[in-house]
């Protein structure tokens, strides 16, 4: 297991990032509850309890893909194709959220979630466990 979490250990870290996200979302309650906009009732439901345990479910099945080395039915493009996804979908709510609240336009946790998107697909493509 030490092995295969060395090789696949940002798979494993950003599983636990995508577990991170979901825990905050489900502890915080109304992260989006100020918003006042015309989309302001979607973005409430970025925090919906089965929303947050379905995130929180990707990035356990990403950790588990990461630190076993699962390499059937390319479990790998998968787990790292569903954290693109739900971190892309979360980008764009907290730009939004960002771009409505007063202040800093865009607050530092868009900003790294844009970076953590990049390295998945850096990872996605330049990933050496694909065979």
């Amino acid at each position: 297991m030490r092995k295969n979490t060395n090789q696949n250990r940002f798979i494993a870290i950003a599983g636990l990032e995508t577990t991170a996200l979901g825990i905050y979302l489900l502890v915080i309650k109304n992260v989006f509850a100020s918003e006042s906009d015309f989309l302001a009732h979607f973005l409430v439901h970025a925090q919906d309890p089965i929303i947050v345990y379905f995130l929180i479910a990707i990035g356990v099945f990403s950790f588990i893909v990461g630190s076993s080395g699962i390499t059937k039915h390319h479990m790998h493009r998968l787990s790292i194709s569903l954290m693109v996804g739900v971190w892309t979908t979360y980008l764009v709510i907290f730009m939004w959220h960002d771009a409505n609240a007063p202040g800093i336009p865009f607050h530092l946790s868009s900003v790294l979630m844009i970076f953590l998107i990049i390295n998945l697909f850096v990872e996605m493509i330049g990933g050496n466990h694909y065979e």
